[in-house]
């Protein structure tokens, strides 16, 4: 079971507002402004509804890093997994992003 700890995710590192191109409009003024269980949060230069942190389990998918090509990613979506909305952790996927995870199957006993 997740646990939700009703935090806004940290904002990702992203250029300073100021010199890049911010969508028009926001989403959001509070948390009365979003549906559900998501929270009014300053997110990519703006307001927008998320999910909340939740306490991260698991570990991040086996990815092949073949598929990469040599040149180094131009950004990272995350760097840190408080920087990832609701259950996803940050992983590497030829750069950093957020990504779905799947839980860890328990096994009864040993091997």
């Amino acid at each position: 079971m997740l646990v939700e700890t009703k935090r806004c995710p940290l904002n990702m590192d992203y250029l300073t507002c100021k010199d890049i191109h911010v969508p028009e409009g926001v989403q959001c003024r509070n948390d009365s402004d979003c549906e559900g269980n998501r929270k009014c949060c300053w997110y990519g230069c703006r307001r927008r509804c998320l999910l909340t942190l939740k306490v991260k389990s698991g570990s991040c998918p086996i990815y092949d890093h073949t598929l990469c090509s040599s040149e180094p990613p131009l950004t990272h979506e995350c760097h840190r997994d408080d920087q990832c909305p609701g259950s996803l952790k940050c992983c590497y996927r030829c750069r950093r992003e957020c990504t779905f995870i799947l839980p860890f199957a328990q096994k009864d006993g040993f091997e």
